[in-house]
């Protein structure tokens, strides 16, 4: 008889993680169990059986393995250990599949979706009021708010400031607030694109209120609603972020390079030679540059290379913020 105990001993060696178990699912291989029959209509549930045990090395033995006699172990422990790492790659490929297909593409489209919200953003170029006015009466008390506010354009990069311009208690100081936060909340959703509102001083200098019916979030309402009604008359703009971008490129590929950059909307500011290479420097919008490093490389036969880092916000040009805005309707 063939001494068993020495043959498992080996395939131990061999197969180091090697475990005799009882048939058990893990909760990956039950969820790779469900995903292909969904995908299948069912049809995959023999092969799954068959094929698949969890992602390691544990063998399936049958009931009443412990009263078989030791050669039948030995074939069974055999066979098992012939098709183990099949059945490991077999998992492996799986995983990597729905991964490919599945998860890869939503993670990617939520992630440019991402980076498309923070990119962009939008601002206005003249002043203008707006007016905001939230009444609600459904039987009981009502809601009440009423102000108004004056937008102005401030300096690229000097961000938001709320001014409180209120006199002789045309509003009363704890409402000041709540029309702040409307305020704030409505620059966050953007007006024109859904984009956030940046770059802008907003004055309160008037409004009405009710002596029972006004309360905090009419207000706040009301606060929102005056922006929103003020940009819509301060020629609202887009702006988009703008990278510093270095290309290092073969002498024989600099006028390829330059040319796709130019096509890119790019300003070149100049060019500078480094032995057999040249250096070329463009200011590059942001949107014009996804996929940018396959296009060099396709380019250049994968010799040039280039950094970016981000430099400044300018404004989209009037038939690109068109086709922008058109898109979040």
């Amino acid at each position: 008889m063939t001494n068993y105990g020495a043959y498992l001993e080996k395939l131990t060696e061999e197969f180091p993680k090697f475990d005799l178990k009882k048939k058990s699912e893990s909760k990956l291989m039950k969820f790779l169990s469900l995903l292909l029959k969904i995908i299948s209509f069912g049809n995959m549930k023999n092969f799954m059986d068959k094929y698949i045990t969890t992602i390691g090395y544990t063998v399936y033995v049958p009931d009443g393995w412990a009263n078989k006699p030791d050669d039948d172990k030995i074939i069974i422990l055999r066979h098992e250990a012939v098709h183990m790492r099949q059945r490991e790659r077999l998992g492996f490929v799986l995983m990597s599949l729905i991964y490919l297909f599945f998860i890869f593409p939503v993670v990617f489209a939520i992630g440019r979706a991402t980076l498309e919200r923070e990119a962009y953003k939008e601002t206005i170029k003249a002043e203008a009021e707006g007016e905001g006015k939230y009444i609600r009466q459904s039987g009981g008390r009502g809601q009440y708010g009423h102000c108004f506010l004056r937008l102005e354009p401030v300096g690229r990069g000097e961000g938001y400031e709320f001014v409180d311009g209120i006199k002789g208690g045309a509003i009363p100081k704890e409402f000041i607030s709540p029309i702040e936060k409307g305020v704030k909340e409505a620059m966050e959703n953007g007006v024109i694109a859904g984009y956030p509102l940046v770059d802008m001083r907003v004055t309160l200098f008037d409004g009405t209120y009710h002596d029972v019916d006004s309360s905090e979030i009419a207000f706040k309402i009301a606060g929102s609603m005056a922006l929103q009604n003020g940009v819509k008359q301060a020629q609202a703009t887009l702006l988009e972020p703008i990278m510093k971008v270095e290309v290092t490129t073969p002498d024989e590929f600099m006028g390829d390079v330059i040319g796709d950059l130019g096509a890119k909307r790019s300003q070149i500011l100049g060019t500078t030679k480094r032995g057999t290479v040249t250096v070329i420097l463009a200011m590059v919008p942001l949107a014009e540059l996804a996929g940018y490093a396959t296009t060099l490389r396709s380019m250049s036969k994968g010799r040039a290379t280039y950094y970016m880092e981000p430099s400044h916000y300018e404004e989209v040009p009037r038939n690109i913020q068109e086709k922008i805005i058109a898109k979040q309707v």
